[in-house]
């Protein structure tokens, strides 16, 4: 009984011998499978050997001998090599074609010490810099006395600007005194807002001279009026005299040279009457329009003139030397 339940055992598959025949399996497969791998390795490799000399061919078997090696691989690949870190070094002179004249060695190690030192790692020819050195020099000295002079020139332009200034105000100011001379400050006042109001007006002078003229226009005409008023007096108390003389000669009182005496004086009053009054009516006429225009004129003509220097000391000046 013993004996049958041994067999019985020996002849079932337990899970353990299942999982060890299955390794086993495994284990063939592989090696089969490398077997085959270096068998189609062998076979390339023979026939690439036959390819490349065709001519022992016919004096070599066909079969080699399989042996294990390592097999070498090459890769061929362009491609260039870049720095991690670098630095441009960049000459900052002007223009091209500037001569080196020393440079250190090629591979010379540049250390801390060395920048610090102010070690010359290139150094330039600078004959050609230093001559336009010398030129520009020469020009910034030119120019500086230039700037100098100029301004200097425009000092002296701003006071002589200063002079034309004040002297155009001052001919304006002299322009009004000369009317309000003329005529008085209140006709003066009443003619210049007139002709501000409306430049193209005819002045009446004939209002201007009646209604509250003062100054010296009239003065003039008082003393042309009471000139008339003298040589009209001076007239009748000839004509009373010559009278008086006429009747003392026709009673034989008086002499004929007294009566022509007498005659005389009244044509003389006579003439000097119509004197004054033929110079009070031409000054009416021509003398204090042409006067009162000539003193309004000037006085215009003054601020028109101020005007213009300010505009001409403007352009002389403008913004001064260094100034934009």
């Amino acid at each position: 009984m013993t004996e049958h339940k041994d067999k019985k055992m020996k002849g079932k598959s337990t899970p353990q011998n299942q999982s060890r025949t299955g390794f086993i399996t495994r284990r063939k497969l592989l090696w089969v499978f490398i077997s085959a791998v270096v068998a189609v390795g062998a076979l390339v490799l023979l026939t690439s050997m036959k390819k490349a000399d065709p001519g022992n061919s016919s004096k070599t078997s066909g079969t080699f001998t399989v042996r294990q090696e390592d097999l070498t691989i090459t890769v061929t690949e362009s491609g260039s090599v870049k720095a991690q870190e670098s630095t441009d070094v960049m000459c900052e002179v002007e223009g091209r074609g500037v001569e080196i004249s020393s440079i250190v060695p090629e591979g010379t190690v540049v250390t801390p010490e060395d920048v610090a030192n102010g070690k010359i790692l290139c150094q330039l020819n600078a004959s050609d810099l230093q001559d336009r050195h010398n030129e520009e020099q020469i020009d910034f000295s030119s120019a500086k006395a230039a700037y100098t002079q100029a301004q200097e020139a425009y000092l002296i332009q701003i006071k002589q600007n200063e002079s034309d200034t004040a002297a155009a105000k001052l001919a304006v100011e002299f322009g009004l005194m000369d009317l309000q001379n003329h005529l008085g400050e209140t006709t003066a006042k009443k003619l210049i807002d007139e002709v501000t109001l409306d430049p193209n007006a005819a002045i009446d002078m004939t209002a201007l001279r009646d209604n509250n003229l003062g100054g010296s226009a009239s003065q003039q005409l008082k003393t042309l009026e009471d000139a008339i008023l003298l040589a009209r007096g001076n007239l009748e108390r000839a004509i009373d005299v010559n009278e008086g003389t006429q009747k003392l000669y026709d009673a034989n009182y008086a002499s004929e040279l007294e009566l022509t005496g007498a005659r005389l004086d009244v044509q003389r009053y006579q003439i000097q009457m119509e004197s004054s009054v033929e110079e009070l009516k031409l000054y009416k006429l021509y003398n204090f329009p042409k006067q009162t225009k000539q003193f309004l004129s000037d006085y215009y003509e003054a601020k028109r003139e101020l005007e213009r220097t300010f505009a001409r000391t403007r352009s002389q000046i403008g913004p001064g030397p260094g100034k934009t």
